[in-house]
């Protein structure tokens, strides 16, 4: 399936959003590293507008613990990237999707687990919030699966 990794968000309205957002692009589960904010707190759940009761909510512990186990092809969220528009095989239906906390990104963990991939931006524009970039990344990656290219 489609998985979206929330790796140390600290803002439950990202947490909510981007879980709405997945619910939304049909992916089958949200994994959480430890020291991410609570996808159940009012605030996640509000901001996912009751998504949390329609996906498989999963907490992973360590970063890296279940992860480098996983069988999926892991696509790493991160502005020095190679543009996803760049990126051959994106796509599929078995893939997990990893955005980090709103300041430093995704631990070395689960850097080491997939090549980043990062959103064509124009000049002089320099980062996204992490919510939206997470969306966007979600989108073409489903949309890539369903075309066969990106």
């Amino acid at each position: 399936g489609r998985i979206l990794l929330l790796d140390g968000l600290q803002d439950p309205g990202n947490v909510g959003t981007l879980i709405r957002t997945a619910w939304a692009l049909d992916l089958t589960q949200v994994w959480t590293t430890r020291g991410c904010s609570d996808p159940w707190g009012s605030k996640a759940v509000r901001a996912s507008a009751g998504a949390v009761f329609h996906l498989d909510i999963v907490g992973v512990g360590e970063a890296d613990g279940g992860l480098a186990e996983t069988q999926h092809r892991v696509w790493v969220a991160d502005a020095a990237g190679t543009p996803i528009t760049h990126v051959p095989d994106a796509g599929g239906t078995d893939w997990v999707l990893a955005v980090g906390n709103e300041g430093a990104g995704v631990s070395a963990a689960v850097r080491s687990l997939g090549p980043g991939v990062s959103i064509p931006m124009s000049k002089g524009a320099d980062s996204l919030n992490v919510a939206v970039a997470g969306s966007i990344l979600m989108y073409v990656l489903v949309q890539a699966g369903r075309d066969g290219d990106v």
